[in-house]
């Protein structure tokens, strides 16, 4: 549904004032809806039903909305102000995230790079986004019993642009009592009992106090702590609810120099899993900007967690990938198995580097090329919507058909767009890679020389991070060839790939219910009604497909 210019406008917040359009229906209370969904009873079984049922319906309402506007702001990002649908809220503040939009309560930002924190990339733009999702849900899974709530939230991908949907909070500049929302340059620490709260959840998380200013803080120092309107303690801006990885000086393994304004780590974030067994607590606001106290003491700190995660961490996972038979290696969920350790994905280079056995490698390396080719395809389809102003779906489609041709066929332009694009992508996301696998990769020239890689399970793996269906007949066509071979050539009307459906080409992730008092953030079906489903091979070719679960988490 798009906005009607008679209807009434919604109400607005201290955080973000009128709407830019009028919307129908006063919009919902989001967060209103949630704080009740979270207070209903849950000592039966029977209440426990009723609250997750509440929580669901909630979930789907709010992914739902926000999906719909999302795509409509995408499609018009480029169109001049007066043509767009709708436009830019110029009255919520905040330094970064491009333009802003208000809608059905719901604030919208564009995860891109247009202040310059990541020199223009906007890809860790993108990552900042995720972890702001993933910070809210860690967030509200250990500080949630305790009184503090956050506000409905998801990420929405589409045409290769990433938005974060945040339901409108009952909180503005005058109810912030915790952290800073200016950067840093004022930092509050005003309220006793949030104190005291968020002193009980660092201790949960293993993050030290330190001091920002002249403040005693127990988070981010950008992690906002509100007291809301509604007499609830918030929490907003969780993008750096974790520290950061130290630096490596000049590219050896010693780690532990502090980087400059330019480079600081914002988006490379050390694994919660591995700040929660760290034998020290470790300070959020380390290798920053707003560590200036006890800077020496907290950033050694993080550099001897990253120092232990290069040097122990990862050759123990990879002497463990090296000890797996074929059989054991086709039960394993490399990015789980990653992260059950506290590994980030950005290391798979360095698990390939240590790894020995082929059969490892090669698992490593087509999950390293499934993640590279989704890198490519957004970055392209970025490029395309600069230039086609339309909401049109034709060209992306066909550039999907074009670049899966390339990647999984054996054409004449394959080896020089191999080694023009793919191997520097692989360069570019993964550390640890050596000129001699540079080499080795330029020499193959395309997908189908590399060794020990198997086609169809970098097919199903990227088309798991891209969401993209094929029409029937092309779908039958790989099950019963059981493999994507050099020769099977992806057409845009004979091997259809839907891009345009409500249920493929959006990525949304949200809150859902993990049991009594518990959330995380998991990919939904933009279908409100259905968890979404991915196939993918086996490798030996037994069974065609299996179920794979909910995909990527968020």
């Amino acid at each position: 549904p798009r906005p009607t210019s008679g209807a009434p406008r919604p109400a607005a917040s201290a955080s973000a004032s009128r709407q830019p359009l009028p919307l129908s229906g006063g919009g919902t209370d989001w967060c209103g809806r949630f704080r009740e969904a979270l207070e209903l009873p849950s000592r039966n079984e029977e209440e426990l039903l009723v609250k997750f049922e509440a929580m669901a319906s909630l979930a789907r309402d709010f992914t739902c909305q926000a999906e719909i506007y999302a795509r409509i702001i995408i499609s018009e990002h480029h169109l001049p102000l007066s043509e767009k649908t709708l436009r830019p809220n110029e009255t919520v503040g905040g330094f970064a995230g491009g333009q802003k939009y208000v809608c059905q309560n719901i604030l919208f930002k564009f995860a891109v790079d247009d202040r310059g924190l990541f020199g223009g990339n906007d890809e860790p733009a993108s990552k900042f986004a995720g972890h702001e999702l993933r910070g809210l849900n860690w967030y509200l899974r250990y500080a949630q019993d305790l009184g503090i709530l956050v506000p409905l939230t998801c990420v929405v991908d589409f045409m290769g642009m990433r938005i974060l949907a945040k339901a409108v909070a009952p909180v503005g500049h005058d109810t912030l009592v915790y952290g800073s929302d200016d950067g840093g340059v004022t930092v509050q620490n005003a309220n006793e009992e949030l104190a005291e709260k968020m002193a009980q959840v660092a201790l949960r998380l293993n993050l030290a106090e330190h001091q920002c200013q002249d403040k005693q803080l127990h988070a981010a120092c950008d992690v906002e702590g509100h007291l809301g309107t509604d007499g609830s303690f918030w929490l907003l801006d969780t993008a750096r609810c974790w520290p950061p990885e130290a630096p490596l000086r000049d590219g050896a393994e010693a780690v532990g120099a502090r980087p400059t304004p330019q480079k600081r780590p914002l988006h490379k974030l050390l694994r919660p899993e591995l700040v929660m067994e760290n034998p020290v607590p470790l300070s959020p606001d380390a290798l920053s900007g707003f560590g200036r106290h006890g800077r020496e003491r907290f950033d050694a700190e993080v550099g001897d967690a990253t120092r232990a995660l290069r040097t122990r961490t990862i050759p123990e996972f990879s002497a463990w990938l090296d000890s797996l038979n074929l059989r054991e290696m086709r039960s394993v969920d490399i990015k789980m198995e990653l992260h059950r350790r506290g590994i980030n994905l950005r290391h798979l280079g360095l698990c390939f580097r240590r790894c020995t056995s082929s059969i490892a490698r090669a698992e490593l390396l087509m999950e390293m090329l499934a993640r590279s080719f989704k890198t490519i395809i957004k970055r392209t389809f970025r490029s395309i919507r600069k230039h086609n102003f339309s909401a049109v779906m034709e060209p992306y489609r066909r550039t999907l058909v074009d670049y899966l041709n390339l990647w999984f066929g054996e054409g004449p332009k394959t080896q020089e767009h191999w080694t023009d694009e793919v191997v520097p992508t692989l360069a570019e996301k993964f550390e640890g890679l050596l000129d001699d696998d540079f080499l080795y990769l330029r020499a193959c020239g395309a997908l189908c020389r590399v060794d020990y890689v198997q086609r169809d399970v970098v097919f199903y793996r990227f088309r798991k991070h891209i969401h993209f269906d094929l029409s029937p007949a092309a779908e039958r066509d790989v099950l019963e060839q059981q493999e994507i071979t050099a020769k099977m050539t992806f057409d845009p009307f004979n091997f259809l790939v839907q891009l345009d459906r409500q249920n493929s080409g959006v990525d949304v992730y949200t809150f859902y219910t993990e049991g009594p008092g518990a959330l995380k953030a998991e990919r939904l079906s933009s279908s409100p009604a259905t968890l979404e489903k991915d196939s993918s091979p086996t490798r030996d070719g037994d069974d065609p497909l299996t179920e794979s679960g909910l995909g990527e988490g968020g």
